[in-house]
C-alpha cells in the first residue's frame, strides 16, 4: 500500500469478499463489498475531484460527488457496482472489488494517485484488509473483525493466513500399512496433529515446529491400524488453518474390533460392549457371516470428535437408561468415503470432508427406551456441496440424518417373536415409503445406506437421508430458506418460520368441505393433487404410526402461488400385517 507524501485522505480498510454472513449490509439489504476512507489531516476535505478505481489504466473510473470528509473522519463506500452518487445517501461505486491475489485499488485526485493498494494479497471471506497503525509502526494487516467507519486498532490484526494442510495419502479403506506426510506451503508454519479424534491445537496434539521443519520438512505419521488423523498448520501472527480430518480404515481389523483400549467407557445398557457381534462375525453360514468385502459394499460416513463429547459423563451418547441430551450439538469432523473398490487404492475423488456438528435425534433415541442404537443428525458448518443422492437430487445440504431405525428392526427390544417387530425386521420401510411418495408425485427425503464410524469404531449401518426442512424445501421448490414455514408432527411443531399459516390451513380443513367455497379455500393453499398422492401412499403402506405424528409439511409464504406440501417421514410401522388398516384413523 502506498500513499502520496502529502495525502490527507487514504484508503484505510476494505472488504473484497463479503458473504451472506457479513455484518455490514447496504441499504438494499445486500452483502456488498466496501472500502473505507480516512482523513488523517487536520482539515476537512471536499472529495469533489477525487476518484476510485480498480484498474491502474483507468485512474478516474468512479468520481466522488460533493462530499466533505471531516478531519479524523471515516467514510464507507460500497463497491457494489450499483453506481450511486447521491451525497445525501449511500455511495456505491460502479465496480466491484476483486478478491484475487494481485488485484488493484486506488484513490486518485487530478493526475495524482493519492492512496493505492497495488498487487494486494488474496482476500478471505468476511475478512477485511488495510492499514493498522500502532505507533510508531504503520503496516498492512488482515482484520478478522472488520471495523468499517472506525479505527483499525490492530487488536485482531494478522499478517496472513497459513496455507491449508496437505496429506500425501487421502482418506479411505486400506489393507497395508503406510506413512502419511502432512505439509503446508507457508514458510515457517508448524504442523500439529492428533490421532484420537480430538481437535489439534497449540495445546493439544503432536507438534512439528517450524524449527524442526528446517531439517525435517514433513510431519510423518505411520498408519498401520484404523486411524483418525486430524491436523492443522499454524504460525505466530497468522491465522491458523482449519482442522482437516482423514479417516484411514482397515476393514479386516474392524471386523475384529473389541474396544479394549477405550478405557472402559460405556455406551449403553450392555455396558462395555464395543465389539462387532461374534454371532455375525463367526456365523456358521458363509452367506450370513460378515467379511471384509461387506464393509466395501456401501459408502462410509466417519465422524470424529473428542471421545468424551460423545461417550463421557457429559457426552451426548450417555450410558444406560439415562436420557440423552436432546438438541445438544457437539462439534465434529464429518467424512464421506465412497470407496467401494480396491481398499489398497481408494478413489479419493469420491470422498469429502466437512466441519459440522452432531446431535442425538428422535424420540426413542433421546428417551433411550427401546434401543441403544441411536439416530443422529449432522449439520454442516458450510453447506455441503455434493450430489449425495444422484443427479436428480439436491446438490447442497446443511443437514443430513444418520437414521438408526427403531421399529421393525433387529435391535428392537422384546424378543424374537416372528410376529413381533424383530421377527419382521427390515431396514428399508421408511425409505421405501418416501420413494413411493416421490414416484407417484410429491417431495420426500432421498436416502441410501452407509457404514457408520465414530472415531474409527464401527457403529453399524445407517440410512443417510435428507430432512424435509426449510433447506430441503428451497432446494426442490425454489426460493430461499427464509421464505418457508415448515411444520412437523402437529400444530406446535414449528421447524422453521411460524405456525400461523398452518393453523389457517388446519382451520379451513375443519370446515364442511362439501361446500365448494370451503373446499376452494383449502385448495388455494394446499397442493391437493400431491396431498392425495401422499395420503394414498400412507394408506397403501398401512402406516399405523401416522397421521397424529410422523409427517413434515412446508409452505412458501412469500410466493403468491405458494401451497402447503406434505412430506413422508419416519414411516417405519408400515407393510406389517395383512389386515393393518390406516384409513380409519
Amino acid at each position: 500500500m502506498t500513499d502520496s507524501a502529502d495525502a490527507q485522505v487514504r484508503i484505510n480498510e476494505f472488504l473484497a469478499a463479503s458473504s451472506r454472513g457479513s455484518a455490514l449490509k447496504d441499504e438494499d439489504g445486500d452483502d456488498s463489498d466496501w472500502l473505507e476512507l480516512y482523513n488523517a489531516g487536520a482539515d476537512a476535505v471536499d472529495l469533489t475531484g477525487y476518484y476510485l478505481t480498480d484498474d491502474a489504466k483507468a485512474p478516474r473510473a468512479w468520481a466522488f460527488p460533493a462530499v466533505n470528509l471531516p478531519a479524523g473522519g471515516y467514510l464507507v463506500i460500497f463497491a457494489s457496482g450499483k453506481d450511486r452518487t447521491d451525497p445525501a445517501g449511500e455511495l456505491h461505486t460502479d465496480f466491484q472489488l476483486n478478491r484475487a491475489e494481485g488485484s488493484y485499488l486506488a484513490l486518485t485526485h487530478g493526475d495524482e494517485t493519492i492512496s493505492v493498494f497495488d498487487q494486494y494479497p488474496q482476500q478471505q471471506v468476511d475478512v477485511s484488509f488495510g492499514i493498522v497503525s500502532v505507533q510508531p509502526m504503520v503496516s498492512l494487516a488482515f482484520f478478522q473483525t472488520p471495523t468499517p467507519g472506525a479505527a483499525n486498532t490492530g487488536g485482531d490484526a494478522i499478517e496472513g493466513f497459513v496455507a491449508d494442510t496437505k496429506f500425501s495419502i487421502g482418506r479411505g479403506l486400506f489393507t497395508e500399512a503406510f506413512e502419511v506426510e502432512i505439509t503446508s506451503v507457508t514458510e515457517g508454519a508448524s504442523i500439529v496433529y492428533t490421532t484420537d479424534g480430538s481437535f489439534p491445537t497449540a495445546q493439544n496434539g503432536t507438534i512439528i515446529s517450524a524449527a524442526d521443519a528446517a531439517t525435517s520438512p514433513l510431519a510423518k505419521v505411520p498408519v498401520s491400524t484404523t486411524t483418525i488423523l486430524r491436523a492443522m498448520a499454524m504460525k505466530t501472527g497468522w491465522a491458523s488453518t482449519n482442522v482437516d480430518t482423514q479417516s484411514y480404515i482397515f476393514p479386516a481389523e474392524v471386523i475384529q474390533q473389541t474396544g479394549s483400549d477405550l478405557g472402559g467407557l460405556r455406551w449403553g445398557h450392555a455396558g462395555v460392549d464395543w465389539e462387532m457381534d461374534p454371532d455375525v462375525v463367526n456365523h456358521e453360514d458363509p452367506e450370513s457371516r460378515v467379511v471384509v468385502d461387506d464393509l466395501l459394499a456401501l459408502p462410509t460416513v466417519s465422524v470424529s470428535l473428542p471421545f468424551d463429547d460423545m461417550f463421557g459423563d457429559n457426552g451426548i451418547y450417555p450410558p444406560g437408561p439415562r436420557i440423552a441430551a436432546d438438541g445438544v450439538e457437539r462439534e465434529c469432523g464429518i467424512e464421506y468415503l465412497n470407496s467401494t473398490g480396491n481398499p489398497a487404492a481408494p478413489n479419493e475423488s469420491d470422498s469429502l470432508q466437512s466441519d459440522g456438528t452432531i446431535q442425538i435425534v428422535g424420540g426413542s433415541s433421546t428417551g433411550r427406551w427401546k434401543s441403544d442404537n441411536l439416530s443422529m443428525r449432522l449439520k454442516f458448518a458450510s453447506d455441503l456441496k455434493y450430489p449425495m443422492f444422484g443427479e436428480d437430487g439436491a446438490s447442497s445440504f446443511d443437514t443430513l440424518v444418520l437414521d438408526a431405525r427403531l421399529n421393525n428392526s433387529w435391535h428392537y427390544g422384546g424378543g424374537s417373536d416372528p410376529t413381533g417387530q424383530r421377527g419382521r425386521a427390515l431396514f428399508i420401510r421408511d425409505q421405501l415409503v418416501a420413494d413411493l411418495q416421490r414416484n407417484v408425485g410429491g417431495y420426500s427425503p432421498r436416502g441410501h445406506h452407509v457404514h457408520f464410524y465414530i472415531n474409527g469404531i464401527y457403529w453399524g449401518i445407517r440410512m443417510l437421508h435428507e430432512r424435509p426442512d426449510d433447506n430441503f424445501a428451497a432446494s426442490y421448490l425454489g426460493g430461499d430458506n427464509a421464505d418457508y414455514d415448515v411444520m412437523k408432527h402437529n400444530t406446535a411443531g414449528v421447524v422453521s418460520g411460524t405456525s400461523a399459516n398452518y393453523r389457517t390451513l388446519h382451520s379451513l380443513a375443519g370446515k364442511d368441505l362439501s361446500d365448494p367455497v370451503n373446499y376452494q379455500a383449502v385448495v388455494d393453499i394446499l397442493d391437493i393433487d400431491e396431498f392425495i398422492n401422499y395420503m394414498l401412499v400412507n394408506f397403501y403402506a398401512g402406516n399405523s404410526d401416522w397421521a397424529h405424528q410422523n409427517w413434515y409439511a412446508s409452505f412458501n409464504r412469500v410466493d403468491p402461488n405458494g401451497k402447503w406440501r406434505f412430506h413422508s417421514w419416519d414411516a417405519e410401522l408400515t407393510f406389517k400385517l395383512a389386515n393393518d388398516n390406516s384409513t380409519t384413523k
